[in-house]
């Protein structure tokens, strides 16, 4: 009976002698002639091995009867081994596994339906000892954090080397840097002057560099100089690595607190006007969202401010911009608001948001295959700690990214969706904009640019108020002109232009 031998190992460490003694002691005593061997060194987690096609267009092609390996894992994981499976069967293949003494064909070559149930719940197992093994590397990483190992990270937290034990331990002259930085601190100095007066007294980062904000920043909310070590939400105590005294980290933790989102580092945007599609009238850039932690005077500024480049123009608060463009717009409704509403291209970014959707999740299966793989090849001495702890946070840190992106997407499908079955009847969009407002999805649609430019006149009795000129162009290339303030609550239209609304925002 013609028979065909699949043999597998993970790594170039590993080798496939005591597969192939064992399969060939089993030959010998069924008399199967084995017609040909075929050996692979892959790990089971990659799909598209090619030694395995290989094999399986041979056997499709030669009338191999027999299938001899020497434990059912050889071939795969849960899936890829159902697969591979009913491929054989459906060519007449008896798949025999040594370990677990498995044929999956009868004497008469139907298929054995016990043997069936046994090999899924084989494949299962191997599937939840995949897990397993995770969960005890997990467990072993814990315990060398625990212990003060590195774990194979790249970078070290500043004031921290890697000792020959291959521990963390502090670094005298990089220390001496932290308490300085919280010296400094406490002393009333924000993160940006600390960063100045570092840069200008000729400090350096690690890397060459000079300091920015953000370094700065990390340091003050690093817990390890207090000598606690962060892993996975588990705060180790590591008396061992304690540089700043509790009670000055306590109160650089206090003041942080009452200044936290100062510098825009914990910041999350979710602005209803893109800030793409506001123009500074000056010098041709985008806008930018600046955001305050007290909550007040949130404004749009022009990018060139970031730069040094500082056109002059004037800042726009983005609750008054955002609530004037609501008001104006529903002046012009319902004409000239459906004007800009084109159910074509709704139905088009809907089909393009599944699109990204389906892909988004994609990855996510993609990622958690990833996840699986490494741990694999970490069991296999195929990573190294350092190379696991790189690619294991680089696949976490891709899953939350993705998961982000899925809630999004999913969220702006609602809405798009939402626009689609109202835009449909004229009446039910009224009021439905009446009631909720002007969604952020509507407004992305009917909106194609917004110019800020300041205005030479000040139409308020307020001392010191700025005037602001709105142009709004919509994507009918309907263009209005309308006036807002700095301080007082006015909205009235440009002179150039046709009176739109009057009257004080409410």
């Amino acid at each position: 009976m013609k028979t065909a031998v699949y043999v597998r190992v993970s790594t170039d460490k590993q080798d496939v002698t005591r597969q192939n003694e064992d399969i060939s002691n089993y030959c010998n005593y069924k008399g199967y002639k084995i017609d040909r061997t075929f050996e692979e060194t892959m790990s089971g987690t990659i799909k598209n091995r090619p030694v395995l096609k290989e094999m399986m267009e041979y056997i499709s092609t030669n009338q191999i009867k027999v299938l001899l390996i020497s434990e059912l894992s050889r071939l795969g994981r849960t899936n890829e081994i159902t697969n591979i499976i009913e491929e054989l069967t459906e060519n007449g293949v008896n798949l025999i596994t040594l370990k677990e003494g498995i044929s999956t064909l009868d004497e008469d070559g139907k298929p054995n339906h016990i043997a069936g149930l046994l090999t899924d719940i084989l494949a299962g197992i191997n599937k939840f000892e995949l897990k397993t093994m995770k969960y005890r590397i997990e467990s072993g990483l814990r315990a060398s954090a625990l212990n003060g190992n590195v774990n194979g990270g790249p970078f070290l937290p500043y004031g921290y080397k890697r000792g020959d034990d291959k521990k963390y331990h502090i670094d005298e002259n990089e220390s001496y840097m932290i308490k300085y930085i919280y010296k400094l601190y406490l002393e009333g100095n924000g993160t940006q002057k600390i960063k100045n007066r570092l840069n200008a007294e000729g400090y350096q980062t690690r890397k060459g560099v000079k300091w920015s904000e953000q370094t700065v920043y990390r340091i003050l909310n690093n817990n390890i100089y207090r000598g606690k070590r962060e892993y996975k939400g588990e705060l180790i105590d590591l008396p061992e690595l304690q540089i700043i005294p509790t009670d000055t980290f306590n109160g650089v933790q206090r003041r942080l607190r009452s200044h936290y989102n100062k510098i825009g580092i914990n910041v999350k945007h979710n602005l209803k006007i893109e800030r793409r599609k506001i123009i500074c009238g000056i010098c041709g850039k985008t806008y930018y969202a600046h955001k305050r932690s007290n909550g007040k005077d949130n404004a749009y500024k022009c990018i060139s401010r970031r730069y040094g480049e500082n056109c002059g123009n004037v800042a726009v608060n983005i609750d008054k911009l955002t609530n004037s463009i609501d008001k104006v717009i529903l002046n012009w409704f319902p004409e000239e608001l459906l004007r800009g509403i084109d159910t074509s291209e709704i139905d088009s970014d809907i089909n393009t948001l599944l699109d990204e959707l389906n892909t988004a999740r994609g990855e996510l299966k993609m990622l958690q295959k990833e996840e699986l793989t490494i741990v694999d090849m970490k069991l296999n001495d195929r990573l190294s700690d350092r190379q696991f702890d790189v690619k294991n946070k680089q696949i976490q840190d891709g899953l939350v990214g993705t998961q982000d992106d899925i809630e999004r997407l999913e969220e702006e499908l609602v809405d798009l969706k939402k626009l689609r079955s109202n835009s449909n009847n004229l009446q039910v969009l009224a009021r439905d904009i009446r009631r909720n407002g002007i969604s952020k999805e509507l407004l992305k649609k009917i909106v194609k640019n917004i110019t800020i430019k300041p205005y030479p006149k000040q139409i308020s009795t307020v001392k010191n108020d700025v005037t602001i000129l709105v142009e709004l162009t919509l994507t009918t290339l309907s263009k209005y002109s309308f006036l807002i303030t700095r301080y007082s609550d006015i909205l009235k239209e440009d002179p150039a232009y046709l009176s739109i609304y009057r009257g004080s925002i409410k």
